[in-house]
């Protein structure tokens, strides 16, 4: 069972380039034989290297090999040697399936190709922000009435129809409109595992837990009720 593991922050550099890496675990295996060094494989490229500002799939083409690998282990599989009592044969074929993406969300929006931050910024729903000039941001209120009138959801199915729709546009100006409105930038290659295995780009992209803890927290309690009583 492998579970890609992507984490970069490519446009935070004043250079033409910076690194990404993939991170590739095992779901069948101990803890302590996952962090084994013979059992990590991480994967480092140039994301951005001498390409355009917002262009489409710029990752697909570091994602194929990892998509293909995982195709073939899922309908081929491969044998492995398997020591048994059994009169069945010690060469099983063992298959893989992909069981989830863990990220900060700025990778989700690179890999899944979503307009995080923008319009229709979040990954889940279709709520539309306000556009604050000064702040140069988009913003989204009303928590509570939201709460009680959600909007609505988005599917698999729909993002992937909007990535299509994106990806055929007739001029760039077209793909921003629709990029805008959809909240979506094209249709991630993850897509070919939906196919291939029900993985869903919408759901199976997770929030790395470590990404929601906020950096000295324990810390500035710890100073402002623990030590200042001692």
């Amino acid at each position: 069972l492998k579970n890609p593991d992507p984490g970069w922050n490519p446009h935070s550099t004043s250079s033409a380039h910076s690194i990404a890496a993939i991170t590739v675990s095992f779901g069948c295996m101990t803890k302590a034989n996952r962090s084994n060094a013979s059992n990590a494989m991480v994967y480092s490229f140039v994301p951005v290297h001498m390409l355009p500002h917002n262009s489409p799939h710029k990752y697909d083409a570091f994602f194929q090999p990892l998509i293909e690998e995982i195709e073939e282990l899922f309908i081929n599989g491969e044998e492995v040697y398997f020591a048994s009592s059994s009169s069945e044969s010690e060469y099983p074929t063992l298959r893989a399936i992909p069981l989830f993406v863990t990220a900060d969300s700025k990778a989700h929006s690179e890999i899944g190709l979503t307009n995080a931050g923008g319009y229709r910024g979040c990954r889940r729903c279709f709520l539309g922000g306000t556009y604050v000039p000064e702040k140069r941001h988009y913003y989204y209120g009303h928590f509570r009435y939201r709460y009680r009138y959600p909007v609505e959801s988005r599917t698999a199915v729909s993002n992937r129809q909007y990535g299509v729709q994106v990806d055929t546009a007739t001029s760039d100006a077209e793909r921003k409109r629709l990029s805008k409105e959809s909240g979506v930038t094209g249709e991630c290659i993850f897509y070919r595992l939906y196919d291939l295995c029900g993985f869903n780009p919408l759901l199976d992209l997770t929030i790395d837990a470590m990404h929601t803890i906020v950096l000295n927290m324990i810390k500035t309690e710890l100073e402002a009720h623990l030590l200042a009583d001692l």
